[in-house]
């Protein structure tokens, strides 16, 4: 995605390593761990995709694991098309379940 340059204006993409040492800066500014980071956002299965407004807060259902590698683009463009309209509308759309969600953390 970051190579395709097609993302470059719509999301800022960073990958959180999940180490007890891996210090970073919360959402608030803080210094803090990401093990702490991972368990606030409720992101401890590996991948799981968070679609973030700039204060921490979700704007989607994360996406979990991988289940239909076919269609993982698609349901991430949908996704990411749905929280860029929330940010520029304000709304909150991380409480409706828009077929995705947990979906791929499904065996």
């Amino acid at each position: 995605m970051l190579r395709s340059g097609e993302y470059r204006d719509k999301v800022l993409i960073r990958e959180l390593v999940i180490e007890p040492s891996m210090a970073i800066k919360g959402f608030d500014g803080l210094p803090t761990d990401s093990v702490s980071v991972a368990e606030a956002l409720e992101a401890t299965l590996s991948p799981t995709v968070l679609l973030l407004a700039p204060d921490g807060r979700r704007l989607e259902p994360p996406i979990r694991g991988i289940n239909n590698a076919e269609f993982y683009g698609y349901y991430l463009d949908q996704a990411i098309g749905r929280a860029l309209a929330a940010l520029r509308t304000g709304s909150d759309t991380e409480s409706t379940d828009h077929g995705v969600g947990d979906a791929y953390s499904r065996p």
